[in-house]
């Protein structure tokens, strides 16, 4: 450093340009000998002004080839994960809590998972953070299909606050239209999004349109599996006349039974007609004439 040239400026008006060199720029990570060069050299043709528009513009044009990237930022902790990244590297609520974008990324993605919108700051403390990132944010922290899934659930958010009379969506994007249509008379909607859906889905259930069946809901399918048992229990007690297959039920009593119809007495249990004279032999085990129940 010339030292002949400090002697003859004035030290009050150089230590003074040095400190508005580093309020414009903080983080500027120059050797402060050098500026200071700079400074003595420049300061008798330029004056006090211009001198420190010059130092600093020296030093934004000179940054990208003199240091290595991030050298001029500061390191921050994320306030979720607690790992030191550079300031460009962090994104911060409106509060200024920051979080890295990876850490952003996941705690929004399990939030869309519920679909919540809201995506309220993570700080935990005693009284918290609730603040909301701004959609910039959520912008350059998201990948193309979370930010797709975050545009569409606020849009759904929206219309529904909105509460128009007779407005319905698909369920399988974000188009939505009034139907002013009576759901028993059209039970189906027909997206008009063609280029990137067109799917007909159910008013009801919002699934895929099913004509012709009900919809598959659980209390439907309760209702089947109950039929289905009842129609199970109802054919174990059905009998048919071996005679004239007349069919009946047999709500008590012994296993003989007698045909409402034409009077044939059959077996219960083996279904066979019951030709002895004495009924009741059959359901003996004893020979001859080997007329016992088979079962």
């Amino acid at each position: 450093m010339d030292h002949q040239g400090l002697e003859n400026a004035d030290s009050n008006i150089v230590h003074a340009l040095l400190n508005h060199v580093f309020v414009v720029l903080p983080d500027a990570n120059a050797d402060p000998d050098y500026v200071l060069e700079l400074i003595l050299q420049s300061l008798p043709t330029y004056g006090p002004d211009d001198t420190v528009a010059l130092v600093v513009q020296f030093l934004l044009d000179s940054a990208s080839t003199q240091y290595p990237p991030h050298s001029t930022l500061a390191s921050i902790d994320c306030q979720c994960c607690f790992t030191s990244f550079p300031e460009d590297e962090i994104s911060k609520c409106p509060a200024g809590h920051p979080f890295c974008k990876s850490c952003i990324q996941q705690y929004i993605a399990t939030q869309l998972g519920d679909q919540r919108t809201d995506i309220s700051c993570m700080y935990s403390s005693d009284d918290g953070c609730q603040l909301a990132f701004s959609p910039s944010i959520l912008r350059a922290c998201l990948t193309e299909d979370l930010l797709l899934l975050y545009e569409r659930l606020s849009q759904q958010k929206d219309l529904q606050e909105a509460q128009i009379e007779g407005l319905e969506d698909c369920p399988f994007c974000d188009f939505a239209c009034v139907m002013d249509i009576p759901l028993l008379e059209v039970p189906t909607f027909s997206c008009q999004n063609t280029e990137k859906c067109g799917r007909t889905s159910c008013r009801v259930c919002r699934t895929e349109a099913h004509p012709g069946r009900p919809c598959d809901n659980p209390q439907n399918k309760v209702r089947e599996t109950r039929l289905d048992i009842e129609e199970a229990m109802t054919r174990a007690l059905l009998r048919h006349c071996p005679k004239c297959s007349f069919s009946f039920i047999k709500s008590d009593g012994c296993n003989k039974m007698k045909c409402p119809n034409c009077s044939t007495i059959s077996c219960y249990i083996c279904r066979q007609a019951i030709l002895d004279v004495n009924y009741y032999d059959h359901f003996v085990r004893i020979s001859p004439p080997y007329l016992a129940c088979i079962v």
